[in-house]
């Protein structure tokens, strides 16, 4: 092989391959979609291996390239014959295959570049698959109709629009990877293509993208970012905490950063307390939790900086480790069971006898 495969390049080709193979798979849903972005895909790489001289690339993609034509006759709508699971996922793994020896050749920076180009279509399929589902909490195996050809199909109105626009999506995708192997500049092709991504891909209109980029750059973010640190943290320092005087010290100390603004901790007949002047009609959470049966643990803050889940979690952390350090006392406190050993004796006056007791008291073994 031109380049040496290292410990990093491994994995990247295996997930390359199975990217490939899935993608085709998933954009399989039209008839003649899938083929279609093959024969392009195909048809590239052989244009690329004949102007490169690339002889083995040429004899492996050229064969492919008369079947995907041949059955293009017979699978474009409305369909006579489908590829099927084991169609689509060998040509979607051949075609990784090709990526693979296309890179190989080009080197440098942009590697699979232009292969990902040419496969851009079924790989950005992939990826929004996953994404979608994980930002919705479901299975990312369990089928839906919400691929990219479902978008467009719904758009288009008629399957054989919806293909044909598909078709010049990957044209263009085609058309910008040879001019990045060809061309003296090939960032311009690359940033052509993120671009003409983007724009796609926001005329989508995904619902779980558009809520998640608006959630991203909402004002807000940074300082839950920041909550959510003071959490952790919080959760550290209470770990090492060995006393109720240093649990209270590091409330404190989190409490100033979040701008809470009450604090009080009642236990084993203790107050701890820690307020700041604020306007009373401004306070607007307030929870307590009970502590034993004497103490209570008090947290408020201000509808300025009003989170009621932080405060929860804030209050569910301080209540563990008080109740960690209530149990520790306890157990300290409680007696250590006990023997009783008992002895008859005999004797006293006039003889009279008598039961007498001697108790012994000592750790249990």
């Amino acid at each position: 092989m031109p380049h040496e495969l290292s410990w990093l390049t491994i994995p990247i080709r295996f997930l390359w391959l199975l990217a490939c193979a899935n993608g085709l798979n998933l954009i399989d849903g039209m008839d003649g979609l899938a083929s279609g972005v093959a024969m392009f895909a195909t048809g590239a790489t052989l244009v690329t291996a004949l102007l490169t001289g690339n002889i083995g690339l040429a004899v492996a993609t050229a064969p492919l390239a008369g079947c995907l034509a041949a059955s293009l006759r017979c699978n474009s709508f409305p369909a006579t014959i489908f590829l099927g699971d084991c169609g689509s996922l060998t040509i979607g793994f051949m075609l990784g295959c090709f990526g693979l020896l296309w890179s190989q050749r080009t080197g440098g920076a942009f590697g699979l570049a232009a292969p990902l180009m040419l496969l851009a279509l079924p790989l950005a399929d992939v990826m929004l698959a996953i994404g979608r589902r994980f930002l919705r909490s479901t299975p990312i195996f369990r089928a839906d109709r919400f691929h990219i050809h479902h978008k467009v199909l719904t758009r288009a109105g008629n399957p054989r629009k919806a293909v044909l626009a598909l078709y010049g999506v990957c044209g263009v995708c085609s058309s910008l990877a040879l001019l990045l192997s060809f061309s003296g500049h090939p960032w311009i092709s690359g940033v052509i293509f993120v671009l003409l991504a983007c724009v796609g891909i926001s005329h989508l209109r995904y619902v779980q993208f558009t809520v998640a980029l608006s959630t991203f750059f909402r004002r807000s973010m940074l300082r839950e970012i920041r909550e959510e640190i003071y959490l952790h943290e919080l959760q550290q320092d209470l770990a090492g905490a060995e006393t109720i005087e240093a649990i209270w010290d590091v409330a404190c100390g989190i409490c100033d950063e979040l701008h809470f603004t009450t604090l009080r901790i009642t236990f084993d007949g203790r107050a701890f307390e820690r307020s700041t002047k604020t306007d009373v009609k401004t306070m607007t959470w307030a929870m307590t939790i009970p502590q034993g049966q004497e103490g209570d643990l008090i947290l408020t803050r201000g509808a300025e900086n009003s989170q009621p889940r932080l405060m929860a979690a804030v209050l569910d952390c301080l209540q563990s480790s008080i109740a960690q350090k209530e149990l520790t006392i306890r157990s300290r406190l409680i007696k250590q069971p006990t023997f009783t050993y008992w002895r008859e004796s005999l004797g006293g006056e006039r003889g009279e006898g008598f039961q007498g007791r001697l108790e012994c008291a000592g750790p249990q073994r």
